[in-house]
Parts: structure tokens; C-alpha cells; sequence
């Protein structure tokens, strides 16, 4: 397993993580399986979570610090699904995410995961889709903010 504390500049958003300079508190990400998660763009996954927190006006919800681990399974079969959060505890998010799609549905995917998790933080979501329609919505529209940020 491997962990990753984030301390870095996150563009066009607040200055770092986890410093004195930073509203936000250190947010813990543990991606499984223990590989290397960059692809041909450069992209990890802690970049995708700590860019949600970060551009989802974190300021509003990310007040204490969050445990996210996101499990990765190469085969839709694994989860009949592409994605599936959860809320272990008030401050441990479980996320798991299906790889067999293309980068930028992965990353969708990973952002609408993301959005449960400000959903849980806040405890505001609509009860009559379970939060879907917020996630569905919003998914591409962050992934491609992000791929426009990492890649201009």
C-alpha cells in the first residue's frame, strides 16, 4: 500500500496543502493496489483527489482532515460498476474505481466518487437520487477543468 501526503502548489486554487499558508488540513490518499498509477499524461490519482478537494470550493466542506483510499481493479467484473464510494467513518472514504475505460472516464469516474465524498462531508445531497444527479453532471465537467489544468 502505498501513501502519499500531498504538499504542493494546486493551480488556480489556494496556495498549498497542509501548511500554515493553507486553510485546508492535510488530507491522507492510499491508493491499491501498490503500482505505478501514472499513465502517459503524467496523472496520479492523489492528483485527481486532492484537485477535487481543491476545486470544489474545499474551503466550505474540507474542514478536518479526510483518509480517502481508492482501491483500483482492472476489470469492470471486479465491481459491475465503474466506480462505488463509501463512508467508513466520519473521516475515512473508501473509493474503489474501475480502470478498464478510458483515461478520461477514469477520471470522471474518480471525480463523481469525489463528489459522494463533499456530499458526505457536508451531509447535503438529494435524498431522492442518493446525490447521482449532482455526480452526474458535474463528472466531465471536473475531469475536463482538470485535464485543462494539468495539460493547457
Amino acid at each position: 500500500m502505498r501513501q502519499s501526503k500531498f504538499h504542493r502548489d494546486i493551480p488556480n486554487t489556494m496556495n498549498v496543502i497542509g501548511t500554515t499558508t493553507s486553510p485546508f488540513p492535510d488530507c491522507t490518499v492510499i491508493v491499491t493496489p501498490q503500482k505505478n498509477n501514472k499513465n502517459d499524461l503524467d496523472i496520479s490519482i492523489e492528483d485527481v483527489v486532492m484537485w477535487c478537494i481543491h476545486s470544489g470550493q474545499a474551503e466550505q466542506w474540507c474542514f478536518v482532515p479526510l483518509t480517502i483510499t481508492v482501491e483500483l481493479k482492472d476489470s469492470y467484473g471486479d465491481l459491475k460498476c465503474w466506480g462505488d464510494s463509501e463512508q467508513v467513518n466520519e473521516y475515512t472514504y473508501a473509493i474503489r474505481v474501475c480502470t478498464e475505460q478510458p483515461l478520461r472516464d477514469t477520471v470522471a469516474t474518480l471525480c463523481h466518487e469525489m463528489i459522494h465524498v463533499k456530499q458526505w462531508v457536508t451531509g447535503i445531497w438529494d435524498e431522492s437520487t442518493y446525490g447521482e444527479k449532482e455526480c452526474e453532471e458535474k463528472q466531465y465537467e471536473m475531469a475536463d477543468a482538470f485535464f485543462r489544468l494539468r495539460h493547457p
